[in-house]
């Protein structure tokens, strides 16, 4: 309990620490950098209060691989790059309040659908044996969506340098219109399956949630803005997340 009540805190603070540097760079994505690592960190805390394993050593090598990649890839991108996001603009603008005020309940409530995400961990480092069987599937199921996510996003990236077609509708981009979101949840689905506890599915629902009905949509309103029609018509042709379309073009062959 201890361990859980830490993890919030720590999560809200780190939230308030994130909005002073907006405050100062007013860089929005500083939230989503200190979203993976605030998780990162979230799942060390557990550990600590946990009995250390090879195992357990073993699954804090992956946390911290994937919270050091996704804060790498969004400082890089977002920060260095000056990519665009549009995501906050849109949240600022259907907001009845002033943009500090939208941005600094925005980030907390990120604070805690961030200990929702983190849960999964809790439930990991209570777990008392793990069978060789589970943490080989879970580390392939990791490797898949990371190699998925990691894939996506250098797609995107070469298509933005030279984009022929207003949307990006190649690799992976052709069977899901968030390819990076799929591999992000095969990736908490590994750490669910790691903890082999029922309960730890509520961080890839949580994250489903997330990008189904909050971060993709504000997004896609982005790209339709941007792409207009072009954009409705892969809508309509290519799934938002789950690769299906993949799996039905190779039976119709």
């Amino acid at each position: 309990m201890k361990a859980l009540v830490l993890s919030l805190a720590l999560a809200h603070l780190g939230m308030l620490l994130s909005f002073g540097l907006f405050k100062i760079y007013q860089k929005e994505v500083i939230a989503d950098i200190a979203w993976a690592i605030g998780i990162s960190v979230q799942a060390s805390i557990y550990y600590l209060f946990s009995t250390p394993s090879p195992e357990k050593n073993f699954l804090m090598l992956l946390i911290w691989i994937w919270g050091l990649r996704l804060a790498g890839f969004l400082y890089w991108n977002r920060i260095h790059l000056a990519w665009q996001d549009k995501r906050y603009e849109k949240i600022i603008q259907r907001s009845k309040q002033s943009a500090s005020q939208t941005i600094f309940f925005n980030y907390q409530i990120q604070a805690f659908l961030q200990w929702i995400m983190g849960l999964a961990w809790f439930f990991i480092m209570n777990h008392a044996a793990f069978s060789k069987a589970s943490l080989i599937a879970s580390t392939l199921l990791f490797l898949i969506g990371l190699s998925i996510e990691v894939i996506a996003d250098e797609q995107l990236k070469e298509f933005k340098k030279n984009p022929v077609t207003p949307v990006c509708q190649i690799g992976l981009w052709q069977y899901s219109r968030h390819p990076n979101y799929f591999g992000e949840i095969l990736i908490w689905l590994s750490f669910a399956f790691a903890s082999q506890n029922i309960l730890s599915l509520v961080s890839p629902l949580c994250l489903y949630g997330i990008m189904r009905f909050i971060t993709g949509p504000l997004t896609e309103q982005t790209s339709i803005e941007h792409k207009g029609q072009s954009y409705l018509d892969y809508q309509k042709t290519t799934p938002m997340i789950f690769p299906y379309k993949l799996f039905s073009s190779r039976r119709s062959k």
